[in-house]
């Protein structure tokens, strides 16, 4: 698992069986993902220009707060409160 980049780990969990229950989750995850790569994959001067646009600013930091809440909820669903899901979280 530590061999596999932060995508291919949530690709891993969608195709377990085993984590069904997170798939919409996972799958939620990597759209998101992708998403933030369209937008960022930019030069950096037009990046920084459109963070600071209060319209589109906004906007990239409610997907960043979505994009944290979405990783929170795939973690407690796969973690099923365990103990290594505490460790995790805290």
């Amino acid at each position: 698992m530590i061999d596999l980049s932060p995508t291919q780990r949530l690709e891993w969990l969608r195709n377990e069986a085993v984590f069904v229950t997170a798939h919409a989750a996972v799958n939620k995850l990597i759209q998101q993902y992708e998403k933030f790569l369209e937008t960022t994959n930019v030069a950096e001067k037009v990046l920084v220009e459109k963070f600071m646009d209060k319209g589109s600013g906004k906007a990239y930091m409610d997907a960043a707060y979505t994009f944290g809440d979405s990783m929170y909820e795939a973690l407690r669903i796969v973690g099923n409160n365990s103990k290594f899901y505490r460790l995790l979280v805290v």
